[in-house]
């Protein structure tokens, strides 16, 4: 009876024009989903949410392979990246939060590496996701002392950060182009949280931005960041990953009438400079404002007009506040039960997208939108969060408009379920168990099928990657080795004699010993002996290890006064004792070291 009532009301909303139409211009059909708890609408006839036909790529939330709207082709976008960005995608937040393996003040000897796990994005990809955008909290790649000030100048930019920590990335995006050749992924820079403040209109502002509108270093130190992750990223397949300038650009408080234009200057230079090292690279712009649109009447232009530049992809976000943010960790945390939103007015909003990219001829992804999930009796209901999500999904993909998931390890709007009794700690490194009915809402269906095989240039960048990793560790261990072996490194003065049970001791002679790389010589200068020539310290060879121990140690020697001959004397002991050894059973020469000069 319920299920009865529910569809009577979903079909009233129906009526009101939900449904998006399809890219040959004919109506989508109506059908209704599996568990009868919101209506689907497909091109075709099909519903999509419950199909099972076979599909080869890394995804399978699109309509069809062939669906990307020409609009993407006319503006230079490969056809796997306009196919996956036009799709259904999440943002991963793991390298914006205070992840333990990026660290905002980290020591210095440690090296910043990707905060997911290769198992997470690997299960993305599988279950149906199109792409992945890693948010990056970049001003952890400056130095810790300008951190500290917040100076974002170029000379505070720490160049083996930046490499150390996009390396580690790379390494994932190949792993995972491995098993997944269709997946794309996007890197998206963004000020970590730690630098996020409130203002009195409940923003959050990063000073950041603030540097970044007002001081013409701090930009020039941003598009020296960009060089420096093109160059690192250069050889990951054009069609496999793309950059997004900035994620949610301010401008709240730049004093200037024309923001939009300035912000449109800034990201032409920035795309030139990345397209200097990686020409054919399809760029993401999002707006000033964060991009938001459908508040306060900003429509999308309000924020963002196109660029005189080619393979160029335009972002937006949206959020419902209070019925989308239900249960969030602020002053909204414990909320249920607000009523759904009005659906006509969602897929409105959602229609400015489409009137964007039909007017300016430009392809569009909505980078950023998020609905909380329910946990513990807070939050929407799970039926209306899948219906909400289902008037996106047809009204922007249907017309080749992407929608970017956010985020993956957030604890209140993963894509995945909460989990009962720990509904607001992150997902991160926990199971990941997927929401069924918002997945079957956004026509996310796992991949059953075969992946083709990975690209050559995958293949081979990976193999550089490995290769560098085993050539890095061997290094490492060398150093290590040598540092042992140059532990004692330096000059000694030495003084020789011998030992008898029945004469006691008689000193013999004096000079230096050098130790260099852990061998030890005795000096030409300052060396005497009493009961032989000098050049006898010549046959002194010996070698000593990370404890202070001489190995090898030996020396052909004359201990007798006014006797001729000599004996070859094995040494042992410790430089801070004495190397001591036997001479013809009888006596005992000994040599002893004093401190280092």
């Amino acid at each position: 009876m319920k299920k009865i009532i529910l569809l009577l009301i979903l079909s009233f909303f129906s009526s009101q024009g939900f449904a998006a139409g399809c890219p040959d211009g004919s109506e989508p059909v109506k059908s209704v989903s599996d568990d009868g708890t919101y209506f689907v609408f497909n091109c075709g006839g099909g519903n999509t949410s419950s199909s099972n036909a076979e599909n080869n790529s890394a995804t399978s939330s699109a309509v069809s392979a062939d669906n990307a709207s020409s609009v993407w082709k006319d503006n230079g976008v490969s056809d796997n990246v306009a196919k996956q960005l036009s799709r259904v995608g999440v943002n991963s937040s793991a390298n914006w939060t205070q992840a333990s393996s990026f660290q905002l003040f980290d020591h210095p000897s440690n090296v910043p590496t990707v905060a997911n796990r290769n198992s997470d994005v690997e299960q993305v990809f599988g279950d149906g996701f199109s792409h992945l955008v890693y948010i990056v909290a970049f001003n952890r790649l400056f130095n810790q002392e300008c951190q500290l000030k917040r100076d974002y100048s170029p000379v505070c930019l720490d160049s083996d950060r930046v490499v150390a920590k996009l390396t580690s990335i790379k390494k994932q995006i190949l792993e995972t182009l491995i098993k997944y050749p269709d997946a794309v992924f996007v890197i998206s820079p963004k000020p970590g949280y730690e630098i996020f403040y409130k203002t009195a209109d409940g923003m959050h502002r990063s000073h950041w931005h603030e540097s970044f509108e007002n001081n013409e270093e701090a930009r020039e130190a941003f598009k020296n960041l960009w060089v420096f992750i093109s160059k690192v990223l250069k050889d990951v397949p054009d069609e496999n990953l793309a950059f997004n300038l900035l994620n949610e650009p301010e401008f709240e408080k730049m004093k200037a009438w024309n923001k939009r234009e300035i912000w449109k200057g800034w990201t032409t230079e920035i795309v030139d400079v990345i397209r200097v090292v990686s020409p054919k690279r399809t760029i993401i712009i999002e707006g000033i404002h964060k991009s938001l649109f459908a508040r306060h009447n900003v429509v999308p232009s309000d924020v963002l007009t196109p660029i005189a530049r080619k393979n160029i992809v335009y972002g937006f976000h949206y959020y419902n506040e209070e019925w989308g943010k239900q249960d969030q960790s602020d002053h909204l945390e414990g909320v249920s039960g607000l009523p759904l939103p009005s659906l006509s007015k969602l897929k409105s909003n959602m229609q400015q997208l489409v009137d964007y990219t039909k007017h300016y001829k430009v392809p569009v992804v909505l980078t950023e939108i998020g609905v909380n999930g329910p946990c513990d009796g807070n939050g929407p209901l799970q039926k209306e969060r899948a219906t909400y999500s289902s008037v996106v999904y047809e009204t922007l993909v249907l017309n080749s408009i992407g929608i970017t998931w956010w985020s993956l390890e957030s604890h209140n709007n993963k894509p995945y379920q909460r989990i009962s009794g720990d509904c607001y700690n992150e997902i991160r490194e926990k199971q990941m168990i997927p929401d069924k009915q918002l997945f079957k809402a956004l026509r996310l269906t796992p991949i059953t099928t075969e992946a083709k095989q990975p690209s050559k240039a995958v293949v081979d960048a990976l193999q550089i990657i490995l290769d560098n990793e085993v050539k890095k560790e061997a290094e490492i261990k060398a150093l290590k080795k040598a540092k042992e072996h140059t532990l004692f490194d330096g000059r000694y003065s030495f003084t020789l004699s011998r030992h008898h049970k029945d004469e006691g001791s008689k000193r013999l002679g004096n000079g230096y010993i050098e130790i260099n790389n852990g061998i030890m010589t005795v000096a030409k200068e300052g060396r005497t002996l009493d009961t032989g020539s000098i050049d006898l310290y010549d046959s002194f060879e010996g070698q000593i290890d990370k404890q202070g121990n001489i190995i090898s140690g030996s020396l052909n020697i004359n201990i007798m006064f006014g006797e001729e001959g000599s004996n070859i004397v094995s040494l042992k002991g410790n430089k801070d004792s004495q190397f001591e050894g036997a001479w013809n059973n009888d006596w005992d020469v000994i040599l002893k070291l004093r401190k280092k000069e």
